[in-house]
């Protein structure tokens, strides 16, 4: 099992992932993105 932090992949924050393979890592990162993008634009 992997972790990376959503730095390493190219965001903003330092919330870690774990997985067990690269395309999960890809998905629990793209989840989390749109997550914080819906929290950004409730916010503008």
């Amino acid at each position: 099992m992997k972790t990376m932090s959503c730095k390493q992949l190219g965001g903003a924050c330092d919330q870690t992932f774990s997985a067990n393979t690269f395309e999960e890592m890809a998905s629990l990162s793209k989840e989390h993105g749109k997550e914080m993008f819906k929290k950004i634009m409730l916010h503008i």
